[in-house]
């Protein structure tokens, strides 16, 4: 019960940092991918208007190669498509995406 009781409490963290991340970015009208360049993504990925410009965020240097999670450098906004291309690879897995 310990460990998922730190889980839960390590992705709220993770949760709470990613919005406020996204907010800023959309106030500073930053929602574009910076894999494809699709521009106007929507930060509200469940909503009916979002279909096709789901905005995530993603860890430029993925978590599993070393990123950091809560560094604000490693962070990008990316469109759900290339993120899940992209998923725990580098960049160079994303040629083919489009």
């Amino acid at each position: 019960s310990g460990d998922l009781d730190s889980a839960n409490k390590g992705w709220r963290l993770w949760l709470t940092f990613r919005n406020k991340y996204m907010r800023r970015q959309k106030k500073l009208g930053n929602m574009v991918c910076y894999i494809c360049k699709k521009t106007n993504l929507n930060p509200n990925v469940n909503s009916q208007y979002a279909k096709g410009r789901e905005a995530t965020v993603d860890h430029i240097l993925a978590l599993a190669r070393g990123g950091r999670k809560f560094d604000e450098k490693n962070l990008a906004v990316c469109c759900l498509k290339c993120n899940q291309k992209k998923a725990d690879g580098s960049l160079g897995v994303l040629k083919n995406v489009g």
